[in-house]
């Protein structure tokens, strides 16, 4: 990228300093002082007019004699004027004289004076107009092509992020960007790849691995007269723990999916209420779930807060000792998802457990899940445009857990 942006500059400064040449040598070229003057006329009949009406002061221009070394000459003027070229000098009053070499080396034929102002150059302001004007298309002429394919590069990265897929390497490798886009190019084909292995991957575990456990429990089922109380109820507690995770994974692929859109529609959180309690209901005897809300309904993915509600409720489940709050609210501009429990509360290390695969520093406890739930609780708030914490509970002294997302007016 680096040899793109110096070959880049190189050409903008080479280019410049060809117009700066250019225009130069083209006002040096016409600015050139010539060597043929020309005497208005018109200006010599008044000089003659104000000379006689002034009673004899000098007005007309008039040839006379000057020594050489009595002029102040540049060394070019006194070339020229050693050539026998005809020079015109200004002197302090504005007056204009053209000297001549006189056949005596010594003298110079003076003719003057004249009042007249030699003519300025109408054409120097057009010049700088045309000048900057070139200058201005010549950028243009650079920096348009790199930022068409920039603007290019731009709309493929949006569209990516809507449905991700592989982005073709249309830009030319003649093009500033080129390493960039080639770069992307090949990231968005290793993220299609990935994605679609992630896909292949739930599929496989949604139907290739349950057919084996649905098996295994109807030989359990079969031989069960002839195993141990026991070692049935280890057999079962292991394939629930397997079923648990499968679920839990498939939930974290949904999640997950960055090809599955978020559709926030208003949904009455009383309905949503009605399909999370029964599944909580044989908690009953051991825990008091409450559900409340404080306002009727809300913007949300139904899918995404089915599945972040869940979680937070089986979370919430595993170290519960007789109370969890479930609650819905608006505050301020913001929906607040919060679930509570009086369990042992936060631990030092309640940031890290949203992050993926991450669980309870004791992992021999069965309750401490598979490092997922938090997770997709998390990733739901993110494609809500959200946020997700975990705090002390105030009210019932363990862990509180809110998600909060914006509301949409």
């Amino acid at each position: 990228m680096k040899r793109q942006f110096y070959r880049l500059y190189g050409l903008i400064l080479l280019v410049g300093c060809l117009l700066v040449f250019s225009f130069n040598q083209l006002i040096n070229a016409l600015e050139k002082q010539t060597t043929e003057y020309q005497i208005n006329v018109d200006y010599l009949f008044t000089a003659y007019e104000q000379e006689f009406e002034s009673g004899g002061e000098q007005k007309l221009p008039r040839f006379s004699y000057v020594l050489l070394e009595d002029l102040a000459l540049t060394p070019n003027l006194q070339a020229r004027l050693l050539k026998g070229e005809t020079v015109s000098l200004l002197d302090t009053h504005g007056l204009t004289f053209y000297y001549r070499i006189s056949n005596k080396h010594e003298q110079a034929l003076r003719f003057g004076p004249f009042y007249s102002e030699p003519p300025k150059s109408d054409y120097v302001p057009y010049l700088i107009v045309v000048f900057y004007g070139c200058l201005g298309l010549t950028l243009l002429a650079f920096m348009r092509p790199l930022f068409k394919d920039l603007f290019a590069l731009q709309r493929q990265a949006i569209r990516f992020g809507v449905k991700p897929q592989h982005i073709p390497l249309s830009i030319t490798r003649s093009s500033s960007i080129y390493p960039l886009a080639s770069a992307l190019s090949t990231m968005s084909e290793k993220l299609v790849s990935l994605l679609q292995l992630h896909r292949d991957l739930s599929r496989t575990l949604s139907h290739e691995v349950r057919t084996p456990l649905s098996r295994m429990k109807f030989l359990l089922e079969i031989l069960s007269p002839s195993i141990e109380s026991e070692d049935k109820k280890q057999l079962f507690d292991d394939i629930r723990e397997i079923e648990a995770m499968l679920e839990t994974y498939l939930n974290f692929a949904k999640a997950d999916n960055a090809s599955v859109l978020v559709c926030q529609k208003v949904h009455y959180i009383r309905a949503l209420f009605k399909v999370i309690a029964p599944k909580y209901a044989m908690h009953r005897h051991t825990l008091d779930i409450r559900f409340t809300h404080n306002t009727e309904k809300a913007n949300f993915d139904r899918n995404l807060m089915l599945l972040a509600l869940q979680n937070l409720i089986i979370n919430s489940i595993r170290y519960a000792r007789k109370t969890i709050a479930v609650d819905i609210s608006i505050v301020g501009d913001e929906y607040s998802l919060t679930v509570e429990d009086d369990g042992p509360g936060v631990c030092d290390e309640a940031t890290q457990l949203i992050q993926v695969f991450q669980r309870g520093s004791d992992e021999q406890d069965e309750t401490s899940g598979f490092g997922l739930g938090l997770y997709i609780v998390q990733t739901a708030a993110l494609k809500h445009r959200g946020c997700f914490s975990i705090e002390t509970s105030q009210r019932l002294g363990g862990a509180k857990m809110c998600l909060r997302w914006p509301r949409m007016t």
